[in-house]
């Protein structure tokens, strides 16, 4: 999990996503294709980088 690789394998990335709740962040959400409206929901709800900053410390 220290590792962004880990982060970054598909099928543990899609695990996560279709745990996440399907919050309306921005109006224009609706109109992007839906790998980049579960990565805006990813990049607000997540904090991978830093998650792999506090388990390398």
């Amino acid at each position: 999990m220290s590792s962004s690789a880990f982060w970054d394998a598909p099928e543990l990335r899609q695990a996560v996503l279709a745990r996440l709740p399907g919050y309306r962040l921005s109006k224009f959400q609706d109109c992007l294709p839906e790998k980049f409206a579960l990565e805006v929901i990813e990049n607000f709800l997540l904090d991978v980088a830093g998650t792999v900053r506090w388990l390398a410390a």
